[in-house]
């Protein structure tokens, strides 16, 4: 038997949900590699690159 709609709804928002917190997981751990780099260069570029990773994860999530 095919699993339902609400099934496959639910089975992508948790997919999409685990990728999203892998994805904050990263950044988190090298802005803090920066940070005790004393990098704040790399800090900024991560900061400003975090947002459109996001992006690009939702908009290939659908």
């Amino acid at each position: 038997m095919a699993p339902s709609s609400a099934a496959l709804t639910e089975d992508v928002s948790t997919d999409v949900t685990t990728r999203l917190q892998e994805l904050a997981d990263y950044y988190t751990t090298r802005v803090n590699e920066a940070v005790a780099e004393d990098r704040p260069d790399l800090v900024r570029a991560l900061a400003d690159e975090y947002p459109d990773a996001v992006a690009a994860l939702l908009a290939e999530a659908g």
